[in-house]
């Protein structure tokens, strides 16, 4: 019952000083078998605040993407006349070397996704996700338009607020949805519309009673949400943004636990893994080591068959 389980890992946020980590991360193995089936290799990144011009703050993509911004809306430049993004170039080397999947968190769909387009060494090997903070249905669409295109699989994140009708006590419930549940699905619908692969990343929930967790993981709700998606759609855990810094050294437990639960039919409700490790300059406080990520592969690994770098057949 989809014993297969992924693991897509890299820092928050990638930049000059971590890069050396991602090729290190590919390179990981269980049993002489590579098991990091994708990185994340996030460029852009939407913070609190905007900080113009400081590409440490805002991601190592931020100056080229203000450059091409400008161009698309001043001068109407073409997407194949743009800079291409440093992070994407990172990203079609490791792809290159590796056959791994990047994954990557988009800002603006038309200029990010129209450059990774350009790039055929990530044919099939990309994973664009929506912001937790961006639960518009259009922009998931976008992306569902060009995933179709190239092989691509859509990431589809839950949102932070979780809504005020919302029992904590009572989330596993397919028929009594809450209103983040359906937006969440909503949001799948989206994608489904061009019979995409599909993921849904639980991140956990920005609630009152999170206690020490950055965000409360809600288990029971993601199995419904993934009961109702349909048979295609894999469900990914992020426990990084779960429990974040306060909860840091309890992430390697915790998934490992996480990756156990099951659904009612008995199947496993996650399929994958979606962590931040390594440095960043952003969330540095809720990575794992790479020592740590290591050990977390080969625990996973007594109790799920980890997916080797591939795309989905």
């Amino acid at each position: 019952m989809n014993r297969s389980f992924e693991v897509i890992a890299g820092p928050c946020s990638v930049n000059e000083t971590n890069i050396k980590q991602l090729y290190e991360i590919a390179k990981m193995s269980v049993n002489g078998r590579w098991a990091v089936g994708g990185l994340r290799v996030v460029g852009l990144k939407s913070r609190t605040a905007y900080k113009e011009g400081n590409p440490a703050y805002m991601g190592m993509d931020a100056l080229v993407y203000e450059r091409n911004l400008a161009a698309r809306l001043y001068n109407d430049t073409q997407i194949v006349d743009m800079e291409q993004l440093p992070s994407l170039v990172i990203g079609v080397d490791l792809a290159k070397h590796y056959g791994i999947r990047i994954a990557t968190e988009i800002m603006d769909s038309d200029i990010q996704l129209g450059l990774a387009a350009l790039e055929s060494g990530l044919n099939g090997l990309f994973v664009p996700w929506n912001p937790s903070a961006n639960q518009l249905g259009f922009p998931v669409l976008r992306t569902a338009r060009m995933a179709a295109r190239y092989g691509w699989t859509v990431g589809i994140k839950n949102g932070k607020w979780i809504g005020a009708e919302t029992n904590l006590a009572d989330d596993s419930s397919v028929e009594n949805r809450t209103p983040i549940e359906d937006v969440w699905n909503g949001l799948a619908v989206y994608a489904d519309l061009l019979n995409n692969h599909k993921i849904m990343i639980h991140r956990g929930f920005d609630v009152p009673e999170k206690g020490d967790h950055r965000n409360l993981p809600l288990h029971n709700m993601a199995a419904a949400v993934k009961a109702r998606a349909g048979e295609c759609v894999r469900m990914f855990y992020d426990p990084s943004h779960a429990l974040g810094p306060k909860m840091r050294d309890q992430i390697v437990a915790n998934t490992v636990l996480a990756a156990q639960m099951r659904m009612p039919d008995g199947s496993y409700i996650y399929d994958g893994l979606l962590i931040e490790a390594g440095d960043s300059t952003t969330d540095t406080d809720q990575h794992v080591t790479l020592a740590e990520l290591e050990d977390l592969i080969i625990q996973l690994s007594k109790y799920r068959d980890i997916v080797t770098p591939t795309r989905y057949n």
